[in-house]
């Protein structure tokens, strides 16, 4: 991400959350959609400014 910001590349990782799959169970909290809606709209408001960031699906960051 350090490298690539004066490039004006940026550079986000995501945790997607306790999903609801095979991997997750039907236990987790969230499905999907919900997962993948959060991340999208994570996306589409991208600001260079977060780059190297690492954030939960929601926004909330999660630390390293």
């Amino acid at each position: 991400a350090i490298e690539l910001k004066n490039q004006s590349v940026g550079v986000l990782t995501f945790h997607p959350g306790w999903v609801k799959t095979d991997m997750g169970g039907p236990n987790a909290l969230i499905d999907a959609e919900q997962s993948v809606a959060g991340m999208r709209t994570l996306i589409e408001n991208f600001s260079l400014d977060q780059s190297g960031s690492f954030v939960k699906y929601d926004g909330t960051p999660m630390p390293w």
